[in-house]
């Protein structure tokens, strides 16, 4: 009787010593496949299906990996991340919904490079919709959506993406460029930086949302603008129905059709 008391009591004294086995932790990076399955690792040896679950796996500042050609589902970022589609990776949205929802915190940085965004006739489609974080959308396509990318009172860089066939391929909401203070770039609380790429068949190119109106002028400002010689077609000539929208008053523009063209050699945030 003496001796299994003392077993057990040594089993107890042995549980309080050991430490608490914790959830696992997350990766620097993550990977996704269409072999893959759901995990809570989404490791190169046991990739996840689908970017969702690899994104939920991923410490802020790592990254995704897709590591073959496929369709991985729309998925939602709330912390800073890069998502690595290698030209490969497909996303369709939901209906009324986007492929890619952005709501991190106002300072995380998104990067986005190598995918390619289709409507694939879902109803009211949305490519990437950036709520809140900043954006560096690179060699990607959006096509054939209502939307192709919605910026909502934030920035973005949108670098050698092609826009082919939506509604309307960047909407912005938000004050833009105040040319009379502190231009160009910390007066705007809403702006799309564009270098490179193609803007064919959209219905509407841009259109800017309450961009708001220039301290020293009756202009409205500019939320999207255009580095000179980065070679983008952003003209009627690639078959876009109307080049700029403007909403709000006194929804007038004098600097180029609402596109503004110019470049500086330093990075400007």
């Amino acid at each position: 009787m003496i001796r299994v008391t003392f077993v057990v009591a040594a089993g107890l004294a042995l549980a309080v010593a050991l430490p608490t086995v914790s959830a696992h932790a997350q990766a620097a990076r993550t990977y996704v496949s269409v072999a893959g399955t759901d995990n809570a690792v989404c490791g190169i040896n046991s990739p996840c299906r689908h970017f969702q679950a690899a994104v939920t796996a991923t410490a802020a500042e790592g990254e995704v990996d897709a590591l073959d050609p496929g369709a991985y589902g729309a998925f939602t970022i709330s912390h800073a991340i890069t998502i690595e589609g290698q030209g490969w990776a497909y996303i369709t949205p939901v209906a009324n919904g986007a492929a890619i929802t952005i709501t991190a915190g106002s300072t995380d940085k998104i990067s986005i490079h190598g995918v390619s965004l289709n409507g694939a006739g879902v109803a009211g489609g949305t490519g990437i919709l950036l709520n809140s974080g900043v954006l560096t959308l690179q060699n990607s396509a959006i096509r054939l959506l209502t939307t192709g990318l919605n910026v909502m009172s934030t920035h973005a860089d949108v670098i050698g993406t092609d826009f082919i066939g939506n509604g309307t391929a960047i909407l912005t909401n938000g004050p833009g460029i105040d040319f009379g203070v502190n231009f160009p770039y910390p007066s705007a609380t809403t702006l799309v930086r564009l270098n490179g790429g193609n803007f064919i068949q959209n219905t509407t190119a841009f259109t800017m949302n309450n961009v708001g109106t220039n301290t020293n002028s009756t202009n409205n400002r500019l939320s999207i603008v255009l580095f000179t010689n980065s070679g983008s077609a952003l003209t009627n000539t690639g078959g876009n129905g109307t080049l700029t929208k403007l909403t709000g008053t006194p929804n007038t523009l004098t600097y180029n059709v609402g596109v503004l063209t110019y470049g500086f050699g330093a990075d400007e945030n």
